[in-house]
């Protein structure tokens, strides 16, 4: 029987970044919680061999907010082995992208610069949650950049709260008939999930980089729009993109 949670507040101007690089939590009343959620979910169990529950092995959480996890075993673990994890102190950015664009470091990045000069990796379980800074605000997601192309079961990207009813985005460009909208916002919407993950093999592909931002209120376009313009208040100016 154990009941013990951990809190980690980042420092201002940071978030939190969890990874876990051991996983075995099964057994009768035995899981992990973690807030904020992932996916819609707060509850994780299972191992290698029953993966269905698992989290994700890297979680990128909203700028300037708490982390809890808590771990809790019944009476019955079966000798199961609980789970080692890190968590970190990032920088606040306003971009979401996969792990090749590490040049992504500040804010303002120019989409129509030259791509990372190598293609995204193999074996990554990584999600990105996002949130508003503020009751009343709204956060949209724009894509600049997508080029994640597998079959189904390979490489693929996937949203939550999901604008479209595709399960799995992937494609070598935006214009793929299974890619993500370019542009969606997200009213109402208290944390938003971005995950990509990848197979153990991958072929040289871009991968993805996407700017989230907060307007002030929802404009009158739909999701998925391709262009818009208001005048509504933005945390800065929107670039061409």
């Amino acid at each position: 029987n154990q009941d013990i949670c951990w809190s980690w507040t980042p420092k201002c101007g940071n978030y939190a970044y969890l990874e876990f690089f051991d996983f075995d939590v099964l057994g009768r009343d035995a899981y992990v919680t973690i807030n904020p959620p992932i996916n819609g979910k707060s509850k994780f169990y299972g191992n290698e061999f029953n993966p269905a529950n698992l989290p994700p092995k890297t979680i990128g959480f909203p700028a300037d907010t708490a982390v809890m996890i808590c771990f809790k075993s019944g009476k019955i673990v079966n000798g199961h082995k609980g789970f080692s994890a890190r968590i970190i102190d990032k920088p606040n950015s306003d971009w979401i992208h996969s792990p090749n664009y590490n040049n992504v470091k500040e804010d303002y990045y120019n989409c129509s610069d030259t791509p990372p000069p190598h293609g995204y990796g193999t074996g990554i379980d990584h999600c990105d949650v996002r949130s508003p800074s503020s009751k009343g605000q709204t956060i949209n997601m724009h894509f600049c950049r997508f080029d994640i192309h597998s079959p189904l079961e390979g490489d693929f990207l996937t949203i939550h709260p999901n604008p479209t009813g595709i399960p799995k985005y992937f494609g070598d460009s935006l214009e793929a008939a299974e890619a993500p909208p370019q542009w969606t916002e997200y009213p109402e919407v208290q944390y938003l999930t971005v995950c990509f993950k990848t197979r153990d093999t991958v072929d040289d592909h871009e991968g993805y980089l996407a700017e989230i931002y907060e307007t002030g209120m929802s404009t009158t376009y739909g999701p998925g729009t391709d262009y818009y313009s208001s005048s509504y208040d933005y945390y800065y100016s929107y670039y061409a993109g």
